[in-house]
């Protein structure tokens, strides 16, 4: 009789041991799975904020870069004509500082023409500011140009065209 008793009960203890090892396996691979989607969230998140602020700084960068190459090509223009006219109709051929401030004014005015609402929108949102920050610093392109054309014409600084 007891011969009959113990193939049952080693195949009840082999089942319970299966069913343990099972319970644990699948139990481990449920922590593997969490630790996984935690690092890999992580990583995520840290990518992410890594990415966003390359694209700001891109963003930012590329704002700088048009806004200097659109401001020198216009001073640059004004150069060529507006100042040229205005020294030509002048009797002593320089400019007043009042010439100098109507340029300064039809420079950054054609600025904002050149770059329009969506341009103007694209700085905004590069250089993280609201439209009068953006307005201040092409102005103040403005008169870095203005300022480096005069010294490189002239070989001094500046003396008819003030600040906004």
């Amino acid at each position: 009789m007891f011969a009959i008793i113990a193939p049952a009960v080693g195949e009840s203890i082999q089942t319970a041991a299966t069913d343990a090892v099972s319970t644990i396996v699948i139990a481990a691979i449920g922590l593997l799975s969490m630790a996984a989607t935690t690092a890999l969230t992580v990583l995520g998140r840290k990518a992410s904020a890594w990415l966003e602020h390359r694209l700001a700084s891109n963003a930012y960068d590329g704002a700088i870069t048009l806004m200097t190459e659109v401001t020198k090509s216009l001073v640059l223009e004004a150069e060529r004509t507006l100042v040229k006219e205005a020294k030509e109709a002048a009797k002593d051929g320089k400019l007043t500082k009042e010439e100098g401030l109507r340029i300064r004014d039809e420079v950054f005015k054609r600025a904002k023409e050149h770059f329009g609402d969506i341009g103007l929108g694209r700085l905004q949102k590069g250089l993280g500011g609201d439209l009068p920050m953006v307005e201040r610093m092409i102005r103040t392109h403005i008169e870095t140009r203005l300022h480096e054309t005069q010294i490189e014409r002239n070989g001094h600084s500046p003396t008819k065209i003030g600040r906004l």
